[in-house]
């Protein structure tokens, strides 16, 4: 899990916050960085998110802040439990995970950093139809030609193939 650490820390390190080079694990990052790295990440997906990127001294605020952060993550998709404490009394496994998940959603450096936007050219329609197609294909049972049902017609006992 060394590599997937370095791989964030790396990706961290280039959204300009301040991580000290010992660090080698992400368990290691004090909670501090821990949630100006996520408020930054959602701020490079999402130009229009206001968050706060350094922590507030008081407790309530604190937990507020966090909470705020694991709804936003929870709204994009993140399909594991996140809350306050996921960030505020990290474990490795949970922490790697919703930073994992960050940066997969973060912009492309060619992108431009604001929400997903679709574009209507043919071409675009074209991929992402094939995607979604693809995608049922994926999940729904394949069944062989012969065995198709709506292939066959019946009469009486009798089941012949049609077309």
């Amino acid at each position: 899990m060394e590599e997937v650490d370095s791989i964030i820390l790396h990706f961290l390190r280039q959204l300009n916050i301040n991580i000290d080079p010992e660090v080698k694990n992400i368990c290691e990052l004090p909670v501090e960085v821990i949630i100006e790295s996520a408020t930054k990440c959602l701020c490079e997906i999402n130009n229009s998110l206001k968050l706060p990127i350094q922590m507030p001294s008081g407790i309530s605020h604190r937990i507020e802040v966090a909470s705020q952060i694991a709804s936003i993550c929870k709204d994009m998709g993140y399909k594991n439990d996140v809350g306050y404490q996921t960030f505020l009394y990290h474990n490795e496994t949970d922490l790697r995970h919703i930073f994992m998940f960050l940066i997969e959603n973060l912009p492309n450096e060619g992108q431009q950093n604001t929400v997903k936007t679709t574009t209507n050219n043919s071409k675009s329609l074209l991929l992402g139809e094939i995607s979604n197609k693809i995608g049922e294909q994926i999940n729904s049972i394949w069944i062989p030609p012969c065995c198709n049902p709506t292939n066959k017609k019946h009469f009486g006992d009798f089941v012949f193939k049609t077309g």
